[in-house]
């Protein structure tokens, strides 16, 4: 895990922000589309991947969120409201119990126990 921002550059980025269920991904992407970025909501990062390697010259900035705050965590996930039709909430049950893949490349990871979504927002657009 690497927690270093790089030097903003001029070339073209896309951020890709992943994590488990409730770790606030869509939360965090929103700020960050509100502080003048684009927003464009994947259902996996294979999909997001993909899309941004067709983008001439366009480097791929891969964040992944986590809650270490398991209380928090659990209370994020029973209370949120989802917002796209026929996304349905998994159980705490389904998100602690199941198998995590981790990713295998270079990261940084931001902790939303720790980090509120604007200052999260912040610090990825720092990177860009």
């Amino acid at each position: 895990m690497n927690t270093e921002a790089t030097a903003p550059s001029s070339v073209p980025r896309r951020v890709i922000l992943g994590g488990l269920p409730a770790t606030g991904k869509t939360t965090v992407a929103r700020r960050v589309a509100a502080l003048g970025a684009a927003m464009v909501r994947v259902d996996t990062v294979e999909t997001a991947l993909a899309r941004a390697a067709g983008v001439h010259g366009a480097r791929v900035l891969e964040v992944e969120l986590v809650c270490t705050d398991v209380d928090l965590h659990r209370r994020r996930l029973e209370s949120r409201v989802l917002d796209l039709p026929g996304l349905e909430n998994p159980s705490w049950e389904q998100v602690t119990g199941g198998e995590h893949e981790g990713w295998h490349r270079d990261h940084p990871e931001l902790d939303t126990a720790v980090h509120s979504a604007e200052q999260a927002a912040r610090r990825i657009l720092e990177v860009c």
